[in-house]
């Protein structure tokens, strides 16, 4: 190894040993007292080695002193990238709620938007930011499982909101893989019925009264413990 080659990684081990486990285009301009522009010049260079993961625009996972960074400090990078509220929602929030053993392919999170300002970014790690109006994204923010664990820092939307919320989504067209089918949901894992839950949730979301019953319909057996119906269940 040359000594350029030296010095070069030396510099890389030592600017990331002061950084957290995630951290951003404005943390090393912070630390290192250099411009935004040289800070995506470093990132950049870092990210075609296996010390850092970009996640997001300007936010990167530090790998070489946090192996563990994407599974136990996902909410802070979320924090960064979009330094707005967020929530679980969608599958995600099904599975970490309890109410199945089948995990999510992708982790849906949810942020608010403004009127005709719909544009989020594409992050990594499995990662898929769901826009939604303000006014459904309070609605959601004010039904939060407290029992439900996220990850660090990330707030999930409970069970039946979810549900009620991705079933409007998929009828709007808006879905792309938020929903889980029925038979996807374990009723011996729900302690009492979840129906009315699920219904209030549809309600409050603005679902039409046809919509809802056609909601209640296929869900009702899988929501309440109590159904002589074995589906969905797993042996």
């Amino acid at each position: 190894m040359s000594k350029a080659t030296k010095k070069s990684n030396t510099s890389i081990v030592d600017r990331l040993r002061v950084l957290g486990p995630v951290f951003s285009l404005q943390d090393m301009v912070s630390h290192f007292d250099i411009t935004a522009e040289q800070a995506s010049v470093y990132m950049n260079r870092w990210a075609q080695t296996s010390n850092i993961k970009k996640f997001g625009p300007g936010v990167a996972f530090n790998l070489l002193f946090h192996p563990d960074a994407e599974d136990k400090h996902m909410g802070l990078a979320l924090t960064k990238v979009l330094r707005r509220p967020f929530l679980m929602i969608g599958g995600s929030s099904i599975y970490h709620s309890g109410w199945t053993t089948q995990v999510h392919r992708q982790m849906e999170i949810a942020v608010p938007i403004m009127r005709g300002k719909t544009s989020l970014p594409k992050l990594g790690s499995g990662v898929k930011l769901v826009a939604r109006s303000l006014r459904d994204f309070n609605k959601l923010n004010a039904h939060l499982n407290p029992d439900a664990s996220g990850g660090d820092l990330i707030p999930v939307v409970m069970p039946a909101y979810a549900l009620a919320d991705a079933y409007i989504a998929a009828k709007a067209g808006k879905d792309d893989g938020l929903l889980t089918p029925a038979d996807e949901i374990d009723k011996d894992y729900l302690d009492d019925s979840e129906v009315e839950n699920f219904r209030s949730a549809l309600e409050d979301l603005g679902a039409s009264e046809e919509m809802i019953e056609e909601a209640i319909a296929e869900y009702e057996d899988c929501l309440d413990p109590d159904s002589e119906d074995s589906s969905p269940g797993f042996f």
